[in-house]
């Protein structure tokens, strides 16, 4: 890896946290990939000429910053969620980019999703249609983790299918609402 690449990371943050000019790939539902350096806990843009930097970023972070993930179920409100986390790394998001391994999730291939806090990442495979109504419990603990950090990234909850993001809205009554690109994916689930 080249010296400019060395210290290069990758992170998940909401568009409208990412500096204009930062390098960063789109991720759908409003989230996007962007390169940054950490500095004694410190996220700085990171910005680097390399062609292809993301690929060496990932392999970095990945291998560099996420082995100590750790990975617990709790249950909220009767619906149990899968958190990852490590206090005080600002590179935690970066997990969703391989949410079925780092999270361990081997029989999923969709995922209820949310990024409260850089440090955090929140999930639970979605097998039925029944249990999308989950995002409404997420979106909720999203916000209140939000709220009480000093380190909040987003307070939605996303569906993530085939390494892409579709950010969930929750109406006042509860209601779920997906975004139409989900209708295929959920029509395909059994009741």
């Amino acid at each position: 890896m080249s010296d400019e690449l060395s210290e290069i990371r990758v992170q998940i943050a909401p568009l409208e946290l990412v500096d204009h000019d930062a390098r960063a790939r789109d991720l759908g539902g409003g989230l996007v990939e962007r390169l940054v350096t950490v500095d004694e806990g410190t996220v700085m843009q990171a910005n680097v000429r390399a062609h292809q930097p993301f690929a060496s970023a990932e392999q970095a972070t990945y291998t560099n910053n996420l082995q100590g993930l750790d990975v617990r179920d709790h249950a909220v409100h009767g619906v149990r969620l899968r958190v990852g986390a490590i206090d005080g790394n600002p590179l935690v998001t970066a997990a969703l980019l391989w949410p079925i391994a780092t999270l361990n999730l081997p029989h999923a291939s969709d995922l209820l999703v949310a990024l409260p806090r850089f440090s955090a990442v929140i999930a639970r495979p979605i097998f039925t249609r029944r249990e999308i109504g989950a995002a409404a419990v997420m979106a909720s603990v999203a916000r209140l983790w939000l709220r009480d950090s000093n380190d909040g990234c987003s307070p939605f909850a996303y569906w993530w299918r085939l390494g892409r993001f579709h950010r969930i809205d929750i109406d006042d009554d509860g209601t779920v609402v997906l975004d139409a690109a989900l209708d295929d994916a959920v029509q395909s689930l059994p009741a």
